[in-house]
């Protein structure tokens, strides 16, 4: 197939944009996900937050709570379509349009979120140290990603979540499902590289990790 993984996935994203948020928020229990994420970011009024690979802007609204009229949320997407569903969803927040690998934004933030993003990176790796890079010392990057799970109810259910990967996937979707949880493993070890502190916390029948490296 013709075109890099990159080039297809941004593809996948564009013509996908419009159903994406819906789906996302059709999934029962993601939404508290992302609030104990948020919660972790542990940012207050006046603060800058960078969400990487913000998509439709699920995110958004909850960010520009923690940070207050004062602070700044600034959105960040390679996708055109993510981009022009995340400005209807209001919050307030700068959208940039740039490569989550090499984030067109100045340093001196006080916090980096990423949710559900670095499984589609060909270096997630890479990227989490970009990620690092943009943060002052003592703040704190957190990463929000699904995997199959270790707990002992949820892998009875890991091939069907191995199957919704492939049904959702950009690019080649078995491999996707194949190289997910080591994608992560790679991104999470990065962020142990530069960080001062690590915790991770399993949440959705540990299917979602919600990662915290304060660097």
């Amino acid at each position: 197939m013709d075109g890099s993984r990159d080039d297809r996935t941004l593809a996948f994203y564009d013509r996908w944009a419009y159903l994406y948020g819906p789906l996302v928020r059709s999934i029962p229990g993601v939404s508290g996900v992302r609030d104990a994420a948020v919660d972790a970011l542990d940012v207050a009024a006046g603060d800058t937050v960078v969400d990487v690979g913000c998509g439709t802007g699920a995110n958004l609204a909850r960010l520009r709570e923690h940070v207050g009229e004062t602070g700044r949320v600034v959105g960040l997407d390679a996708s055109r379509g993510m981009l022009a569903r995340a400005r209807r969803a209001g919050g307030n927040a700068a959208l940039v349009r740039g490569d989550a690998t090499r984030p067109p934004v100045g340093g001196g933030v006080d916090a980096v979120f990423a949710s559900f993003v670095v499984g589609v990176l060909d270096d997630a790796a890479a990227a989490v140290r970009a990620w690092c890079d943009l943060l002052e010392p003592g703040n704190r990057l957190v990463l929000v990603e699904a995997t199959t799970s270790a707990h002992p109810a949820g892998r009875l259910a890991n091939p069907l979540f191995r199957a919704f990967v492939r049904a959702g996937a950009p690019g080649t979707p078995a491999g996707a499902a194949r190289t997910l949880d080591a994608t992560v493993e790679r991104a999470h070890a990065a962020a142990r590289e530069r960080a001062t502190r690590c915790d991770e916390r399993r949440l959705f029948g540990g299917f979602c990790s919600v990662f915290v490296a304060e660097v």
